[in-house]
């Protein structure tokens, strides 16, 4: 960072401390990393990189949303949208989209929350973003599993969990395996069986 200050490169210096931010995010340490996105976020500004403000925004949006401050998450989230969709960037929107989904569900609000896990599906599909329909997939299933609805839980369960297996995405692949088990399977296997069962 000191020799991209020297050279007075000032977007170097933006970038390192954005991710910088994302790090010290993923450490649980959201002081330090609002303090890094926040400075990452001034000078995206001063040099005018939609695409680096975009992302700082939506860093900023994803601390407040960890830290439950739902309102303050959205009014980041929206911000980083409006830049997303001025630049194009499918996939940055397509994962806003997903958060906005997230909150929703956390709120209590699952008919907002399905109606922005679905354009996030159907954006996730259209750019070939297997991680991100899986994941949307998923939640989807969370939603309707709360609303009491077992049989679209399951199919969107068992959708997420063939994606899933075929990218080897560990993480969904995990909370699945507690899934099945919590509903009477006792592995993966049980997720291959409604697959085949829902013709999925």
């Amino acid at each position: 960072m000191e020799v991209s200050r020297k050279i007075g490169n000032r977007h170097n210096e933006g970038a390192t401390l954005n991710n910088l931010g994302n790090i010290f995010t993923d450490m649980g340490e959201y002081e330090v990393a609002l303090s890094y996105l926040e400075q990452s976020l001034e000078i995206s500004r001063e040099t005018g990189v939609l695409r680096a403000e975009g992302a700082c925004l939506v860093g900023i949006g994803k601390i407040h949303n960890e830290r439950g401050d739902y309102d303050r998450a959205l009014e980041f989230f929206e911000q980083g949208l409006k830049i997303i969709n001025v630049i194009g960037d499918r996939q940055g929107k397509g994962a806003i989209l997903s958060h906005f989904g997230g909150i929703y569900s956390m709120q209590g609000d699952y008919e907002t929350a399905l109606r922005y896990f679905e354009q996030s599906l159907v954006i996730s599909h259209e750019i070939g973003d297997r991680n991100g329909m899986c994941v949307t997939l998923f939640n989807m299933g969370h939603i309707h599993y709360q609303n009491n609805d077992q049989e679209n839980a399951m199919m969107h369960w068992a959708k997420s969990y063939r994606i899933a297996k075929e990218v080897g995405f560990a993480q969904v692949l995990s909370t699945l395996e507690s899934n099945a088990q919590h509903l009477g399977g006792n592995d993966l296997s049980f997720w291959d069986a409604i697959a085949e069962k829902m013709r999925i």
